[in-house]
């Protein structure tokens, strides 16, 4: 590769007719490992020699010559000849303009200034034992001597304020330069461990009171062995876990293979993604979502998608399609009337709906037994009003435990019941009138014979709107 070697400014600071106090040269270097920096005035030749190591990248490199006694180098007064040259390569240099005179300014420091950083290969994402060629902008160097120190920190995982997560912040590898040298050359094996990494050049002027450290802006890295990438290898058959008034609830598990450590999921379930949830290193995801009742008989597609987290690997997106339960039509037409509260059967024969005719039986029985046994006064009717009521406890309870579980329209049914209970109340208060006025019964009697049946029924309401608090 060919050598070049440049002089970008030559800075002169002193009094005008006294010596000159410092001379300040600034330039760039390619290819070459040591630069040769000559300052003539006519009297003794003034000479720097300093290590740039710089390749195929451009290196920019300052120097200050600030003992100049008998070199006869004067504020406003002969000439003044600079050239850089390459040590290795005395035909690759550079000569400045002839000053004549060398017109001098007053020394005022200006702090330096640093731009973006560059890498060689461009690439957001390396594998471990990769060449990676650093470079920084000094978009004013200013006229300080400055220190250049690059800085290397594992960045934080999104886990890392998380309880129990044990990702974060790792002790920072520092490799530091000083001025001239502005660029850098490293393998990715040496001392750094897959993740996402951030670079910074900090610049720290050393003669100048004034000027306070500056830094680049970051750039992240990411270093990761292509076949560790995170991914979706599965994803289960969702799980309907209950059926409420809110909804069908339905449980996702997503498992992943590749390094997670990084790595987040969003579940899109048709209406926009969910807030990222970090996997930091787990093997599964597990979620859960309600849909509304109204999507009854929906074939809903559940997405998941995987973000690793780094620069190294691309998102990656799975899907899994969700059969919802069908909408509960009257007599099991598919409309989306639910089933009325008269026809237990309206879906077909089942255990559920055997149990379901039978409270309803029974308490139709227990109720127009009690009031009507009572005020009558048949002990044999109220006998079996009594035995109809415990009936009537025995089987709600049972249709309860077994039924609310396994019966997605569960909630649905149940405010059916309550809702055929308060028919048969009214039912009942228009039997016990028609009797009071065939038996010629006063309302006082009424109201104390069937004051048991009243009884039953509230007893019965409580327990199933406990029941649906519960449940629904």
């Amino acid at each position: 590769m060919a050598c070049e070697i440049t002089i970008t400014s030559v800075n002169v600071y002193g009094n005008p007719g006294q010596p000159i106090d410092l001379v300040r040269v600034q330039g760039t270097a390619k290819n070459c490992a040591n630069v040769v920096v000559v300052i003539s005035c006519g009297g003794p030749l003034l000479k720097k020699v300093f290590s740039v190591n710089a390749q195929d990248i451009p290196v920019s490199w300052s120097v200050e010559f600030s003992e100049l006694g008998g070199s006869g180098c004067v504020c406003g007064s002969g000439n003044m000849r600079v050239a850089a040259y390459c040590k290795e390569d005395e035909a690759c240099g550079s000569l400045w303009p002839t000053l004549s005179p060398p017109e001098c300014q007053p020394y005022e420091p200006v702090c330096p200034e640093l731009g973006e950083i560059t890498t060689s290969p461009q690439q957001d994402c390396y594998a471990p034992g990769d060449p990676l060629k650093l470079s920084v902008s000094v978009t004013d160097p200013g006229n300080c001597i400055s220190l250049y120190y690059w800085i290397f920190s594992e960045q934080p995982s999104p886990c890392s304020q998380e309880p129990g997560c044990t990702g974060g912040l790792q002790p920072a590898i520092t490799r530091s330069t000083t001025v001239p040298s502005l660029a850098l050359t490293l393998a990715m094996a040496d001392g750094f461990a897959e993740g996402n990494w951030t670079v910074q050049v900090f610049a720290i002027p050393t003669n100048c009171e004034n000027c306070s450290p500056v830094a680049s802006p970051p750039l992240p890295f990411s270093i990761l062995q292509p076949s560790t990438c995170p991914q979706v290898s599965s994803l289960d058959e969702p799980v309907l876990v209950s059926t409420t008034s809110a909804g069908f609830e339905y449980q996702f598990t997503a498992h992943l293979a590749g390094n997670t450590e990084d790595a987040s999921v969003q579940w899109n379930f048709g209406s926009g993604l969910t807030d990222p949830v970090c996997l930091c290193g787990a093997n599964s995801s597990e979620t859960t979502h309600i849909f509304p009742k109204e999507q009854c008989g929906e074939n809903v597609t559940v997405r998941v998608l995987l973000d690793p987290g780094n620069g190294c690997c691309s998102l990656m997106e799975e899907e899994v399609n969700v059969q919802l339960p069908a909408c509960e039509g009257g007599g099991g037409d598919g409309d989306e009337h639910p089933c009325p509260w008269w026809n237990p059967f309206c879906k077909g024969w089942s255990l559920c709906a055997g149990l379901l005719a039978a409270i309803m039986a029974a308490i139709l029985t227990a109720g127009i037994s009690l009031a009507v046994g009572n005020c009558l006064n048949v002990p044999t009717l109220t006998g079996v009003g009594y035995a109809a009521a415990a009936l009537s406890l025995i089987l709600l309870s049972l249709w309860y435990w077994l039924c609310s579980k396994t019966q997605p329209d569960f909630c649905d049914t149940l405010a059916q019941l309550i809702l055929f209970l308060a028919y048969v109340i009214a039912v009942q208060g228009i039997i016990l009138a028609v009797i009071a006025v065939i038996f010629e019964i006063t309302l006082l009697e009424i109201i104390l014979c069937s004051a048991v049946s009243w009884l039953y029924y509230g007893m019965v309401m409580a327990y199933l709107v406990i029941i649906q608090d519960q449940t629904c």
